[in-house]
C-alpha cells in the first residue's frame, strides 16, 4: 500500500470518502480507471493515513476556534461511520471552520470543543446540548423558527397563517436593524432592539387552539428569556 499510492491519490481517496461520501467499493472501481489497483479492503488504511497527517492541523484549528473574536455558528448532523450511528459537528467562526466526527450528540462535545467557560456569541438551532455553555451569549437561528412556522401555515389554518405572517414581519424588521446596526447611534440601536423584543413578546401572548402554534410560542418564550 505505501509503495504505490502517492500523496495526491491518498488525498483524493480521503476527499471522495469524507466529502462526497462515496462508498469504498465504488472508490476502488474509480481508481482502477486511473490504473491504481487499490483493493476495497485497503482503502480504509488510506483514509486513516490522511487523518494522521492532518491531525496536527485539526488540533491547531480547534484551538483557533476558541480565540476567534467573531460569532460562532454550530450545528450537527447524523454521520454513520462503519455502519454505526455517529454525529458530525460543525463549528464556524470568521475564517475558521472545524468538523468533529463523534459517536454522540450530547452537550459534552460542545463543552469539549469550546470549553465550559467560553464566553463568545454562539448561533445555533434550538437543540438543548448547546445550552450547557452558560457563559456565552446564545443567538438562536431564525431560519429554523421561520421554516417551522411556514410549514404549519401551509396546512391552511388561519391562526397559523397569521402567526407565520407576524413572525416573518418581525424578522424582516430585525434584519433591517441588523444590517444598519453599525450606522445607528447606540441609543437608537438599543431602542430598536427593545422594540423588536417587545413585538416578540406580544406575538406569544394569548392562547390559540392550534398546538403547533402554541409550541412555537413556548419556544420563543423559553429562549427569549434565556
Amino acid at each position: 500500500m505505501r509503495g504505490h499510492v502517492g500523496m495526491r491519490a491518498l488525498a483524493l481517496i480521503a476527499e471522495w470518502k469524507t466529502k462526497l461520501a462515496i462508498p469504498y467499493g465504488k472508490i476502488a472501481r474509480m481508481l482502477r480507471d486511473f490504473h491504481l489497483p487499490v483493493s476495497r479492503g485497503g482503502l480504509p488504511a488510506c483514509t486513516r493515513r490522511v487523518s494522521e497527517w492532518l491531525k496536527p492541523e485539526h488540533e491547531e484549528l480547534s484551538l483557533m476556534l476558541r480565540r476567534v473574536d467573531r460569532p460562532m455558528h454550530a450545528d450537527e448532523t447524523s454521520w454513520p461511520v462503519n455502519g454505526k450511528n455517529g454525529w458530525l459537528w460543525m463549528f464556524h467562526a470568521g475564517e475558521v471552520t472545524v468538523y468533529f466526527a463523534e459517536p454522540t450528540r450530547s452537550g459534552a462535545v460542545v463543552v469539549a470543543v469550546l470549553g465550559k467557560d467560553w464566553s463568545g456569541v454562539l448561533i445555533t438551532d434550538f437543540y438543548g446540548a448547546y445550552s450547557l455553555l452558560v457563559a456565552c451569549i446564545h443567538q438562536f437561528c431564525w431560519a429554523h423558527l421561520l421554516r417551522e412556522a411556514k410549514e404549519i401555515a401551509a396546512l391552511g389554518e388561519p391562526v397559523a397563517k397569521r402567526f407565520h405572517a407576524q413572525l416573518t414581519n418581525i424578522y424582516r424588521k430585525a434584519d433591517i436593524v441588523a444590517q444598519a446596526a453599525e450606522a445607528l447611534a447606540p441609543e437608537v440601536r438599543q431602542q430598536e432592539y427593545r422594540r423588536i423584543d417587545s413585538k416578540l413578546s406580544n406575538l406569544r401572548k394569548g392562547h390559540s387552539k392550534n398546538p403547533d402554534v402554541e409550541r412555537l410560542k413556548d419556544r420563543i418564550a423559553r429562549h427569549q428569556e434565556s
